[in-house]
Parts: structure tokens; C-alpha cells; sequence
């Protein structure tokens, strides 16, 4: 891309659903619902966007979702809190528009919306000292809605409900975004449906959305990305380029100094001044290794040895 033809590596946000089946175990899938939506105040690139649970368990898992947000902690980032404030005041006014998305369809079920204040606590904390929003999670969204279809960049996370793990599949790739995913399961079979459709880049099976592992590939899909990966050893493709090396034939390696790496330009060997210090090639096992040698026209001079 660009005028210099540069592989571009692009990281672009995400719409991270999480899936819930009927199978799941709702305590710990809660726990991920509410670290990957709300810690740093959802503030991440992978931060939770959307639940996508099953009817049948949908009921018990709001309810224990909505009071766990409830009664989570918000403040100074160095106490015992789940977040801390939001960014800067661009971020806030963002945020701000978000919960504008929020219709009569809807249902807030964590309790009070918006920033912070002495006129609007959060239990004895009124928001002192830094941009501090409360947590919300909007029940009863619907495929068709803003919130549901444009990313969230803050402590917002919406929940809708399916039937089938084919249903949640479409919901989940309907935004057009594929950074990271989840699904909360104790059947293999249903983890493996779900890698195999879902258009992410990343895909945590009874863990959350959000966070990153420092030796396995990170980037995503679609809305999110080009394709691009980082970390791990891929992150070697995607900054590095691939060279190639091309070297004499065997026999013609074996004639002391003939080949020269040091040299942009081969010149004939007739034309060629004698290249000084250099060790003589010897029979052995046809091997090729490039051997320094300490003078030489070119700023690194170098002749073939065969072992």
C-alpha cells in the first residue's frame, strides 16, 4: 500500500461476540462477560461487544450478569476495582453517543447509566478525579440495531439471544467485524462448529474476548484487519521480508575467490585483481560456507569454502 508498495499491517477494533450455549457453566462465563467487557473500561481492541446466549439460559445468566456488574467495583485504577475512568474527554464524549443507541426496546439491566457524579453514585464513590462512567448492559438487542452492529469503545455490552449454534454463528459474524471471539461450552463438538464458522481472528473457548497471548498470532478479519498477524513468530512475517540467496554452482565455488558477496557487481576472473588473504577451497563434502577475508576492493570481501 502506499507510494513505497509497503505491506500494510492493520488492527482496526471489533464487534467480539461471546457465545453462551445451553450447556455452558454460567459462573465462569459470567466472570468472562464482565472481565472482557468492563475491565479497563472497555477500553481494548478485544473487549467484549455483544453476548449471544442461548434462550434456554438466558434469564438465569442476565440475572447473574447484571448483579455481578452491579456490585463490581469502579475507581482509582491502583485500588481493588473492576475499571477505572475512560481515557480522555474525546473517548467520553464518544462513549456518551453510544448510550444514545440505547431504544425503548431495550432494557438497562445494571442499573444507572452515564458519568459518575455526586448527583449520579456509584454506592459511596461519586467520580472524583477522572472521567468515570457506570458499567451498563443493554438486554433485548436485536440484530438490526446500532449497538449491536458498530463497535463500543467503552463500558457498554449488549446481550441477545438464539437457538441454534448456527443462528449464533450468523449473529456473530452479522457485524462484518473479525477481531476476537468466544464461546462457553463443555462440548468439544460445539467449540469446534464454532472455529470453524465464526470469521475471527482469535477464538477463546470458555475464556474471554479480551487480552492476548505474547507467542500466538493477534489480528483480525474482516472490519478488523487485512489478515495481518502479530506477535509470536508471525510477527517475523509480517515486519520482515524474505531474501534470497543464490550461490555458484558447486564446481565453480571451488575456484578460490571467484565468488565474492562483498562485491554488488561479478566480474570475470581475468578482470579480477588477485583477492588477498583468502583460504584456498578444498575437496570435501561439497558443503558451500562463506569464509571472511580481511582485504578486499569491496567493503566485505569473502571467498567460497567447500568442507
Amino acid at each position: 500500500t502506499g507510494r513505497h508498495l509497503q505491506s500494510a499491517c492493520l488492527e482496526l477494533g471489533g464487534k467480539n461476540p461471546m457465545v453462551i450455549m445451553p450447556d455452558a457453566d454460567l459462573e465462569l462465563a459470567v466472570e468472562g462477560a464482565l472481565f472482557s467487557g468492563f475491565g479497563t473500561a472497555g477500553q481494548r481492541c478485544t473487549s467484549l461487544g455483544t453476548v449471544i446466549v442461548h434462550e434456554s439460559v438466558h434469564g438465569e445468566f442476565v440475572e447473574r450478569f447484571a448483579r455481578a456488574v452491579r456490585e463490581a467495583a469502579i475507581g482509582e485504577p491502583a485500588g481493588d476495582v473492576l475499571a477505572g475512568p475512560l481515557l480522555d474527554q474525546k473517548f467520553a464524549d464518544r462513549y456518551e453517543e453510544y448510550l444514545t443507541w440505547i431504544q425503548p426496546h431495550h432494557e438497562v439491566v445494571s442499573g444507572p447509566t452515564g458519568r459518575i457524579t455526586a448527583d449520579n453514585p456509584r454506592g459511596g464513590f461519586t467520580g472524583e478525579g477522572g472521567l468515570y462512567y457506570h458499567p451498563v448492559v443493554v438486554d433485548g438487542v436485536r440484530p438490526s440495531d446500532q449497538v449491536f452492529l458498530e463497535e463500543t469503545f467503552g463500558p457498554i455490552v449488549g446481550v441477545t439471544t438464539f437457538r441454534t449454534l448456527d443462528e449464533a454463528l450468523e449473529l456473530a459474524n452479522l457485524p462484518g467485524y473479525g477481531l476476537s471471539s468466544s464461546i462457553y461450552t463443555t462440548d468439544a463438538a460445539n467449540a469446534f462448529r464454532f472455529r470453524e464458522g465464526v470469521s475471527a481472528g482469535m477464538v477463546s473457548v470458555n475464556n474471554s474476548t479480551s487480552g492476548a497471548e505474547a507467542h500466538l498470532p493477534f489480528g483480525g478479519n474482516g472490519k478488523s484487519g487485512n489478515g495481518s498477524r502479530q506477535s509470536g513468530m508471525w510477527v517475523l512475517e509480517q515486519f520482515t521480508r524474505w531474501h534470497r540467496l543464490g550461490l555458484p554452482p558447486l564446481e565453480a565455488a571451488r575456484r578460490p575467490g571467484l565468488f565474492r558477496p562483498g562485491c554488488q557487481k561479478a566480474t570475470p576472473p581475468a578482470a579480477r585483481p588477485p583477492l588477498r588473504n583468502a583460504r584456498p577451497a578444498t575437496a570435501g563434502s561439497g558443503r558451500a560456507r562463506l569464509t571472511a577475508s580481511s582485504t578486499t576492493e569491496c567493503s566485505r570481501g569473502a571467498t567460497v569454502r567447500s568442507e
